[in-house]
C-alpha cells in the first residue's frame, strides 16, 4: 500500500509538472503572439508615418512646380511688356518732329 501511495504521489506531481509546463508553453505562445501583433502595429505605424511624409513631399513638389510657373508666367509677360515698350519706342523714334 505504501508503494502504491507513493505511486500515485509521485503520477499526481508529474501530471502537475506536466500542467505548469503546458501552461508556461501557453504563456510563451501568447507572448510570442503578442509580441507580434506589437511588431506588426509598429511596421503599420511606421508604414502610415512614411506615407504621410510622401503625401507631404508631393506636396512640396507640386507647390514648387507651381511657383516655378508663376515664376515663369511673371518672366515672359515682364519680357513681352519689355519687347512692346521696345517697339513703342523705336515707333515713337522714328515719327517725323513737329
Amino acid at each position: 500500500m505504501l508503494q502504491s501511495t507513493t505511486i500515485n504521489l509521485k503520477n499526481a506531481e508529474n501530471a502537475e509538472r506536466i500542467q505548469r509546463a503546458e501552461q508556461d508553453r501557453t504563456g510563451a505562445e501568447l507572448n510570442f503572439v503578442k509580441s507580434l501583433k506589437e511588431l506588426q502595429q509598429m511596421d503599420l505605424n511606421g508604414l502610415a508615418q512614411k506615407i504621410q511624409m510622401l503625401r507631404e513631399l508631393g506636396e512640396v513638389q507640386h507647390a514648387q512646380g507651381e511657383q516655378d510657373r508663376l515664376q515663369r508666367e511673371h518672366e515672359m509677360a515682364m519680357q513681352q511688356a519689355q519687347a512692346t515698350q521696345n517697339i513703342q519706342t523705336q515707333l515713337g523714334q522714328g515719327q517725323p518732329q513737329q
